[in-house]
């Protein structure tokens, strides 16, 4: 049995080895992603600090600002909203002339359809006219030739 134990602890021994060397390569892994993170999360902060101190510069130079420069800068900043309020209003007659543009387009196409409706029947009807005018000019020149006939008999009749 402790012969049985022994071969176990070896085993086990061995396995610990062999894992400890797989974890090795792993842990080397791990402390280097660390590492590069580390790297980044500083470099990070300096550009940070960079900027904290470049924004407290400024900030600092616009309170040391002259009184005439600080109103030239709220001129501006009332001019550009007056131009922003005026890119509103041009952008919003747009989207109505835009609208109103859409709507007569629909409404031209209405009436360009019912305009080829119209003309395909004016153009029946006016073959029907010409064939109504052809009837009646036979019907007209029979008539012609019957009170001919009828004008000639009674001339007869009468001699």
């Amino acid at each position: 049995m402790d012969d049985q134990v022994e071969r176990l602890q070896v085993k086990l021994e061995a396995e610990t080895i062999s894992k400890k060397r797989e974890i090795t390569p792993l842990e080397q892994v791990r402390q280097r992603t660390l590492e590069t993170y580390e790297l980044e999360l500083n470099a990070k902060l300096v550009r940070l600090r960079q900027h904290k101190t470049i924004l407290l510069e400024e900030a600092g130079k616009l309170l040391a600002m002259p009184p005439s420069r600080s109103r030239h800068l709220v001129t501006i900043a009332k001019d550009f909203e007056q131009l922003v309020e005026e890119q509103r209003v041009l952008l919003d007659k747009i989207s109505e002339t835009t609208g109103l543009y859409l709507s007569f387009k629909r409404q031209s196409g209405k009436l360009e359809t019912e305009v080829i409706e119209l003309r395909r029947a004016l153009d029946t009807l006016h073959q029907q006219l010409q064939t109504k005018e052809s009837l009646a000019r036979k019907l007209y020149m029979a008539n012609e030739a019957l009170l001919r006939r009828l004008g000639l008999d009674e001339e007869r009749s009468e001699s």
